[in-house]
């Protein structure tokens, strides 16, 4: 995505956002009520899962560091203000 945005924008700043870590159940039902009347919703995800795409998304911002490619690291953020990765300290900033 990066080489074709740049490809036609090479001046461009880019912004990575890593996803923030989530509770795959509670994801899950959220996508259950906002696909009504479409194909059911099933659960593909996992935090482990969500936690490697987010690493993978701070990598190559550091691979790009310099080039205007920045990284927002939600991952980060929502785990140090949530104090942890369980359902227990997540789920005040997802219900």
């Amino acid at each position: 995505m990066i080489s074709r945005i740049r490809s036609k924008w090479t001046e461009a700043s880019l912004i990575l956002i890593t996803p923030p870590p989530a509770i795959p159940e509670v994801w899950l039902e959220g996508m259950k009520s906002w696909a009504k009347g479409g194909p059911e919703p099933v659960l593909d995800r996992s935090v482990e899962t969500i936690k490697s795409y987010a690493d993978e998304c701070r990598s190559l911002g550091e691979c790009l560091a310099g080039s205007g490619v920045y990284v927002v690291d939600a991952w980060d953020a929502v785990e140090s203000v949530a104090g942890g990765l369980t359902r227990d300290d997540l789920e005040q900033y997802y219900m």
